[in-house]
């Protein structure tokens, strides 16, 4: 997809994932007290109000590259200065029909993750797993793996090993208790030095949301992510113990990934009320890993310089 005419006043966000095409090329505004404007109900036609100030030209340009090159474009919102202006569907695709999201679930349990710290339920990124996992490291052949932070499982910097396809990924999946299936891991880096992509640690984190809550991960996003956005999400996943999966399987519709895209552009802030901690939500968007000159990753979120503008995105 071709981003067409972005502005940058403070930090772009974007919520990617490939069934649903859910994109927010915004700039923000330098406050935003409460909610987008216009968000109709869904079968609504978006704010014609608002709507006539986008480009339609551009608009125009984008429907042919998706008629042209992405064929498999379920959908294609476009929210502007917090006001859903345009919304197309694909195919069979529908308004109220939720899809896979894949990774992006990873960028998600990292929100429930600052939001449980803010309510106090989480003690803080320098918790180790040996904390959070007791019953699971005990017995680990290298002492080091008890040392690893939650920070470090948020960077995808725990040195374990792991591939994101292939053998050691099924052995995963098909394991009755994934926590020790990861932790018994060998370690490949001293814990912090190298950064590997791993699904298996993004559920780690949501393991531990899920202890420190008392929640499921679900129960605990409708209660205090997707709840006070007017939302409510049905379906994520679980492993066979019943845990949900922190690395992938959520299942959003697009107009709930617009709304996470807008939620961060207003620095958590949602019809007056602080839904994500902002402070949280700048460290989880900077760069702790750094790829090369303009990207990285931050906690569970991709960073990279786009068009000029520092900005950062969910990836599924």
């Amino acid at each position: 997809m071709k981003t067409l005419n972005i502005r940058c006043s403070t930090r772009i966000s974007r919520f990617l994932a490939p069934a649903v095409l859910a994109l927010t090329f915004l700039h923000a505004p330098q406050a935003i007290a409460g909610p987008a404007a216009n968000w109709p109900a869904v079968g609504e036609t978006p704010s014609a109000h608002a709507a006539a100030a986008i480009n339609r030209d551009a608009l125009a340009a984008v429907e042919a590259e998706i008629a042209a090159n992405f064929p498999l474009t379920r959908s294609l919102l476009v929210v502007q200065d917090g006001d859903l202006v345009f919304e197309k569907y694909f195919g069979k695709a529908t308004a109220k029909q939720a899809s896979s999201v894949a990774s992006v679930t990873k960028s998600v349990t990292a929100t429930l993750f600052g939001i449980a710290m803010a309510d106090g339920q989480l003690a803080g990124t320098n918790m180790t797993v040996a904390e959070i996992y007791p019953k699971e490291t005990t017995g680990l052949s290298d002492p080091r793996t008890k040392g690893i932070t939650l920070g470090q499982l948020l960077t995808m910097t725990t040195g374990l090993r792991w591939h994101d396809r292939g053998e050691v990924f099924w052995r995963h999946a098909h394991s009755r208790n994934r926590f020790r299936n990861m932790l018994v891991q060998p370690q490949l880096h001293a814990p912090g030095t190298v950064y590997n992509y791993s699904t298996g640690v993004s559920h780690l984190i949501g393991g531990a949301v899920a202890q420190a809550t008392g929640q499921s991960l679900l129960d605990y996003a409708n209660a205090r992510l997707f709840g006070p956005l007017g939302e409510t999400v049905k379906h994520w996943t679980r492993d066979p113990m019943g845990n949900n999966t922190g690395g992938r399987g959520l299942k959003l519709t697009p107009r709930q990934m617009a709304k996470l895209g807008q939620l961060y552009l207003q620095n958590g802030i949602w019809d007056e009320r602080q839904i994500v901690p902002a402070a949280w939500l700048r460290e989880a968007t900077a760069m702790h890993v750094r790829f090369d000159k303009t990207s990285g990753y931050g906690y569970q979120f991709w960073v990279r310089e786009l068009a000029g503008c520092a900005s950062y995105y969910a990836l599924g």
